[in-house]
């Protein structure tokens, strides 16, 4: 505990902290944007397998699993405006972003989880819709930890996500009132 509050002493405060920070988050911000290459590349090799399956489970693509693919592209288009701009306001929001990708997912699953007990013929199919579910969520954490690396740079505040997120629910209450 000594060690890691002495490194993040000298993150926050030494001249040069800034710099060192984002040296570091860039590296680790490296390999998560390479990381969410290689989901993507997954979703594309089950939506081939899904393409050459026979039964009609892609219908629910367009149903289910496109307005998550939208939500997921405008958090990252956020994430990359907020880089652009170092709105350290606008980070916040993204993270509650998450939530909502998170929501997606856990309806997305209790449906096709109901979907194939009603008809055993397409469980091969929705066990890969769900798979493409999980490599959308991943996706969108990953953005999350992106958001985090960014306020690491701009704030040198190493906080984890649930005390960003009370943090932010005291801002919408000082809002408020």
């Amino acid at each position: 505990d000594v060690k890691e509050e002495a490194i993040v002493l000298i993150a926050r405060f030494q001249p040069t902290a800034r710099d060192l920070r984002k040296l570091i988050m860039y590296i680790d911000s490296a390999r998560l944007v390479e990381r969410m290459g290689d989901l993507l590349k997954g979703g594309l090799s089950i939506l081939t397998k899904l393409e050459k399956s026979e039964n009609n489970i892609t219908i629910y693509l367009y149903d289910k699993f496109l307005p998550l693919l939208k939500k997921i592209k405008k958090i990252y288009e956020n994430y990359i405006t907020t880089v652009v701009n170092e709105d350290i306001n606008s980070l916040y929001a993204l993270l509650a972003m998450d939530k909502e990708i998170d929501q997606y997912v856990k309806e997305n699953t209790k449906f096709l989880v109901e979907i194939m007990k009603s008809d055993y013929s397409i469980i091969e199919s929705g066990t890969l819709l769900l798979l493409l579910d999980r490599k959308f969520e991943r996706v969108s954490d990953h953005i999350t930890h992106l958001v985090e690396n960014l306020i690491f740079i701009l704030k040198g505040d190493n906080i984890r996500r649930l005390e960003l997120m009370d943090m932010e629910k005291k801002c919408e209450e000082n809002d408020k009132n």
